[in-house]
């Protein structure tokens, strides 16, 4: 049972930012956002961290896409009220990094009271190897 327990752990979602979390029915244009969204924080803070174990699969100033230990993948946007002023991120990570919720991934260049921090889940890579994942495992656990 402890054994489960472990892996649940290693697989959950954690909040990338400190600030307030937002009911995911009042997140206002989800059409732009894909899959499913997971979480949602109005942020108080700049700092962003990794909500998940896994590696940085791809990254733009405005987004981050992750791969969970478990082959899940996720992506982390930051959504604003003013779309001629869209924030994004100074990143402090690169594509090919393993990350882990203790791992600081940037900072957000502007902090306004409409500001989101969206995390949404792609669906399951079908290119992630299983000894890849074990290798991650094995690094968190």
């Amino acid at each position: 049972m402890s054994l489960f327990n472990h892996f649940s752990a290693i697989n959950r979602l954690s909040s990338p930012v400190q600030g307030q979390s937002v009911s995911l029915d009042t997140v206002g244009d989800a059409r732009n956002i894909p899959g499913q969204i997971r979480l949602a924080v109005q942020p108080n803070n700049t700092a962003i961290y990794a909500p998940l174990n896994g590696e940085v699969t791809a990254m733009t100033n405005h987004h981050i896409v992750m791969t969970a230990i478990s082959g899940k993948r996720y992506w982390l946007t930051l959504q604003t009220a003013t779309a001629e002023m869209p924030g994004t991120f100074d990143w402090q990570i690169r594509v090919g990094d393993t990350i882990s919720p203790l791992t600081l991934l940037g900072t957000l260049n502007s902090l306004s009271q409409t500001s989101l921090v969206i995390c949404s889940q792609l669906g399951v890579t079908t290119s992630e190897s299983t000894s890849k994942r074990r290798r991650l495992s094995a690094i968190f656990s």
